[in-house]
């Protein structure tokens, strides 16, 4: 009876690599914009994004306490935030993107807003935003010119319309008037009607991966190694009090859990769900401009 048994097929090692290749290079292809220097409108804006200012504090990586891509930003807290950000151990639920310019001025008014809730000197909201926000860091012009989204706000709770139509006024003066990079998929998403230089959408949770990672691990495995090995290498690991990775189920290294940006897990969700289209017959809805979003 042993001898009708299927034989198990061999791991690619090489097949592996080929994906993991592939994951990084579809990563920099989406977020990879060209502006030219007119957007960077105030020479000094980097001074607001790297100091404390009115009741906001600033959290950042050491370039060797994190990962790299992570390091590169200053993440900018409300008072309504206790715990500290880069422990990763609350998630934001949403995020706006900002295609804007770089101006010292659009940080002091996120600023009041989030501290304070006010906007042009009137007070809108009776408590600070449950969120924080991220800018360039090291006064490191090329994000701006590389990137559509220098700067992205992440909220504890679900924004509701004012919050929304709040961050639409404040951001509006300072809108790029470059167009979208056309390959950011991510941004181009999320865009809010009437306020294209802003992306509104649920931010990914590190189950969000799992659940990708498992639903791709027997179909293809080397795909999920694959994944695993992206997200240990771009994202950062959620651990437990002892500094230890955590894990959904002790012993699957699947269910390792970790914090990554909105474009890594894009194009782990995009990776997983084409091999699934073109492999397997379980539909899968369509992702976001698939017709122009390019296979692994």
């Amino acid at each position: 009876m042993a001898d009708d048994m299927p034989e198990k097929r061999k791991f690619d090692a090489q097949k592996r690599l080929d994906y993991y290749n592939a994951l990084n290079r579809r990563y920099d292809e989406l977020r990879q914009a060209n502006y030219t220097p007119s957007r960077i409108v105030d020479n000094d804006w980097a001074k607001k994004a790297e100091i404390s200012a009115y009741g906001m504090e600033v959290e950042n990586y050491s370039i060797d306490g994190g990962v790299k891509e992570q390091a590169n930003w200053n993440y900018r807290k409300s008072a309504a935030i206790k715990h500290k950000i880069l422990d990763y151990k609350v998630f934001p639920r949403e995020r706006i993107s900002l295609n804007c310019v770089a101006d010292g001025r659009l940080i002091t008014a996120l600023d009041k807003y989030f501290s304070a809730g006010i906007i042009d000197g009137k007070v809108v909201r009776s408590a600070p935003v449950n969120g924080y926000y991220k800018t360039p860091r090291f006064d490191d012009n090329n994000m701006w010119l590389t990137r559509s989204d220098p700067i992205t706000l992440y909220f504890m709770n679900p924004i509701d319309k004012q919050t929304l139509e709040d961050v639409k006024k404040i951001t509006a003066p300072y809108q790029n008037p470059q167009k979208l990079a056309v390959n950011d998929l991510v941004f181009a998403e999320g865009l809010v009607k009437g306020a294209e230089w802003m992306s509104h959408l649920p931010e990914n949770q590190p189950e969000d991966e799992v659940r990708l990672m498992k639903k791709i691990e027997k179909l293809n495995p080397e795909l999920a190694d694959a994944i695993y090995g992206f997200l240990n290498s771009c994202g950062k690991a959620v651990t437990d009090s002892h500094h230890r990775k955590i894990r959904l189920v002790e012993g699957d290294k699947y269910t390792t859990l970790y914090r990554i940006s909105a474009g890594q897990h894009y194009v782990i969700k995009e990776a997983v769900n084409n091999y699934i289209r073109a492999n397997s017959k379980v539909m899968i809805k369509s992702d976001f401009r698939e017709k122009i979003s390019k296979q692994l």
